[in-house]
């Protein structure tokens, strides 16, 4: 019985070692379906067709072929093209011009001889756009992405091709300067290759994006290009025409938003769109050479042109030239209205930096700097040390509180590298402010420092609308570029501000929260 189930067992593993294995291999080479053609190969060929961007009509365009494997390793290899309008031409570079805009299906097919005579055939296809004029547009408006969506998909129904360059993302004008420039210097060969470019954004900061590109790529030039700003009002004039002379187009042709859809979208070239937009009673002003006339006496504006002209970006200039206007500002809401400023300094870097990093993120940046710093003075107060030691301490605490919140907002994709490396300097700064939050409210309750803060806080929010900083928050979507616009064109007027500060100084009349009060007051005395 033993002897018997011995070899049995023994039977079954001999075969389970030779003779299943046998089973398994015949198994599978009888179910394989057959390979195709270039599956008998001992490689796989993969061929990419390179399609310039963009493909305008009557212009000779370069399609090439890239093989993505060792061509050593083959006999010979030949490379057929399909333009889908009827033409057909060999060659691994080669040149076609389309005669009428639309969509086209560009075939590739690459025959490759292997050593061993075996023919491969490889076939590519793609959807290519051939439009009859190409242009570039620049824009950071969120607040119209969809308005610029549609007109982007209606110039393609009209046989335009647009490329968007956007930086919708962006938590301020400064911030979207530095995306769009960085953008437009990746695009450089399309740059080259248009004659139009579209600047549809908030202020001057797509005309300072320009600006820094053409820094950057000193070899370029857009002097055979056309600038069509659109903007709200034609207000701001002069700082359009100070960066005319540093970009140096053909020209610069200054419109309202309303004028860029039907006459830009109807006309064949500039000089069309012009005769469109006389026609049709758009308004809209041409800055050229002859445009950049300045008065003798406007010693400022001279002085602007001067730097802008060295490279200076418009937009830090007109920074320096708003700080008198928000130190008036916090001086009016501190004299008149009666509201908590902490002084002029902390209001006023609060302000600056609320207009380069946007209100959004200076206000939590402000919140966490202000509790943390408050709290652990409140603790090391248990321990009596020294007041700059004490304060050294808190501003450590401070710093590596700001160094989590910018990890984890990168961790967790809220901001990006490129924002933290723009915001990291204006955030340290508004971290200084630790000490003077802190002195003004040490000998203050938590709730009464909150309050304190808050008021500070209200007063910068005020003064970043004022000078021109952009409100985006739920449904209130609004920008005031009045004074900003008329200091951008009107430097000189600086000197208003001194008088204004004057005046200020001399005020010896109750405050507006002194005059409620004591109408309180005088009202319950009544009672």
């Amino acid at each position: 019985m033993l002897k018997r189930l011995f070899t049995t067992l023994f039977t079954a593993s001999i075969a389970f070692t030779f003779i299943f294995p046998g089973l398994v291999a015949m198994a599978q080479t009888i179910d394989q379906p057959p390979t195709a053609e270039k599956e008998l190969a001992d490689e796989i060929y993969f061929v990419k067709a390179n399609i310039p961007v963009p493909v305008i009509t009557n212009r000779p365009s370069v399609f090439s072929a890239s093989p993505q494997f060792d061509i050593t390793k083959v006999q010979s290899i030949e490379y057929i093209w399909n333009f889908g309008d009827g033409n057909r031409d060999k060659g691994k570079e080669v040149v076609h011009t389309y005669n009428e805009p639309g969509n086209y299906t560009l075939g590739l097919e690459t025959q490759i001889t292997e050593n061993n005579k075996n023919k491969v055939i490889v076939s590519e296809s793609e959807q290519i756009f051939v439009a009859q004029k190409f242009a570039l547009l620049i824009s950071d408006r969120v607040d119209l992405q969809e308005k610029i969506g549609s007109f982007v998909k209606l110039a393609r129904e009209e046989n335009i091709a647009l490329q968007l360059v956007e930086s919708y993302n962006s938590q301020s004008t400064f911030l979207s300067e530095e995306v769009l420039a960085k953008k437009l210097n990746e695009l450089n060969n399309l740059i080259q290759k248009t004659d139009t470019i579209l600047v549809w954004t908030q202020t001057g900061t797509g005309l300072n994006a320009l600006t820094r590109y053409l820094q950057t790529k000193p070899e370029a030039s857009l002097q055979n290009t056309t600038i069509i700003l659109l903007t709200d009002e034609l207000t701001n004039l002069q700082s359009a025409k100070r960066q005319y002379q540093q970009i140096r187009p053909r020209e610069i042709i200054v419109v309202r938003e309303s004028g860029i859809s039907l006459p830009f979208l109807e006309s064949q070239n500039i000089e069309e769109y012009k005769q469109k937009l006389t026609k049709g009673g758009y308004d809209f002003e041409i800055i050229n050479e002859r445009s950049n006339e300045i008065k003798p006496w406007r010693i400022l504006s001279y002085t602007l042109n001067f730097l802008t002209e060295k490279g200076i970006p418009d937009n830090t200039l007109i920074l320096i030239l708003l700080l008198p206007v928000i130190a008036t500002v916090i001086a009016f809401l501190k004299q008149v209205v009666g509201l908590s400023t902490l002084g002029l300094y902390t209001p006023t870097i609060i302000t600056l930096t609320f207009l380069i990093l946007g209100i959004k993120f200076g206000v939590v940046i402000l919140f966490f700097i202000t509790i943390v710093s408050l709290v652990s003075h409140k603790i090391l107060k248990k321990f009596r040390l020294l007041y700059v030691p004490k304060m050294a301490i808190v501003i450590t605490i401070v710093s590596l509180t700001i160094f989590i919140l910018f990890s984890l907002a990168v961790l967790w994709n809220i901001l990006d590298a490129e924002f933290i490396s723009f915001a990291i300097f204006p955030t340290v700064v508004m971290g200084t402010l630790v000490e003077k939050v802190v002195t003004a409210n040490s000998t203050k309750s938590f709730g009464k420092s909150l309050l304190t803060i808050l008021g500070v806080l209200v007063v910068s929010g005020i003064a970043y609308i004022i000078v021109g900083g952009p409100i985006d928050f739920l449904f209130i979507n609004f920008r005031f570029d009045f004074i900003r616009n008329f200091i951008a064109n009107y430097p000189e007027a600086i000197i208003l501000f001194v008088i204004i500060n004057t005046l200020l100084g001399r005020w010896t009349g109750l405050r507006l929260t002194e005059v409620i009060h004591f109408q309180e007051i005088m009202y319950n005395t009544e009672e």
